[in-house]
């Protein structure tokens, strides 16, 4: 259940990070297209992530709070992500992300040892190669899956801004969902399945992009859903999703990985997606 649960947000946390792009459009297609061409120009930028989660699982309700920031540079590849995850009902349930991920690396904190760091290293790895090339930092290909959805959208004035809203529930919006994965990681059958067992209600999005330079300025999303344990379709777990995401620092931001991580980090083999996949069939 819980490794549903993480593929499920995983789907969520990279529809939630591809809102890029706004200069006189008429329909949500040509802020798409425009945005499209922006991004084409983009080398870096800054998105701060709020993200409230509410669960139920067999009458449990736990309700968790993550913070985050990501720090993107397209060349050479470089991500940092840093993130917080709590629990505001119990200080001791917190956990800390602070990653480095380039084309070939990945530099993690252990959260079990804070200030201890661990690099995974593999250039073959099936698995990194996808975390990278399906990071939301790949705007312009994570545009043109959203164009396919142009006619959902809806598109409005608003100040120095233009928005498009994004309604959706049941079979609508797990199109939408299946359709963003399949081109962002389209050998991921892990997600494909996790897709099976949820069933989406009271779905929304607005992205709100500026109408001069047509870059992203707000991401919110809301989301109420239910994912059944395929082992066990009387085990349910219902979610209530809410975030927002803010961008900014185009082409302000550049990432460097210190000296110390890269020193004294740990080299940990990072085991390949495809062989890891054969073996647990």
């Amino acid at each position: 259940m819980k490794r549903i649960f993480s593929l499920v947000i995983g789907a969520v946390l990279l529809i939630a990070l591809t809102a890029c792009g706004a200069s006189g459009p008429k329909n949500a297609s040509e802020v798409l297209e425009k945005a499209q061409k922006a991004s084409q120009d983009l080398k870096s930028f800054n998105a701060d992530t709020t993200t409230n989660m509410d669960m139920e699982v067999q009458g449990q309700k736990i309700h968790t709070s993550t913070i985050g920031s990501v720090d993107y540079q397209k060349e050479p590849l470089l991500i940092y992500t840093k993130q917080k995850t709590s629990n505001p009902k119990n200080a001791g349930q917190t956990m800390n992300i602070d990653m480095y991920m380039t084309k070939d690396n990945l530099y993690m904190q252990s959260p079990m040892k804070p200030g201890e760091w661990v690099k995974l290293d593999n250039p073959q790895s099936a698995m990194l190669d996808k975390l990278t090339k399906g990071n939301a930092a790949d705007i312009e290909k994570q545009l043109k899956s959203l164009k396919g959805f142009a006619k959902d959208f809806k598109l409005e004035e608003k100040d120095k801004n233009y928005v498009l809203t994004y309604k959706g529930k049941g079979a609508d919006f797990d199109k939408f969902v299946k359709k963003m994965v399949k081109d962002q990681m389209p050998n991921m059958d892990q997600f494909k399945e996790a897709m099976k067992n949820v069933k989406y209600d009271n779905v929304s999005f607005t992205y709100t992009f500026d109408k001069e330079k047509f870059l992203p300025q707000e991401m919110k999303m809301t989301m109420n859903m239910t994912v059944t344990n395929p082992n066990d379709e009387t085990q349910k777990m219902k979610m209530k999703v809410k975030s927002s995401s803010e961008y900014k620092d185009f082409n302000n931001v550049k990432v460097t990985i210190p000296d110390d991580v890269k020193q004294n980090a740990k080299e940990v083999k990072m085991p390949d997606m495809e062989t890891t996949t054969t073996q647990t069939q």
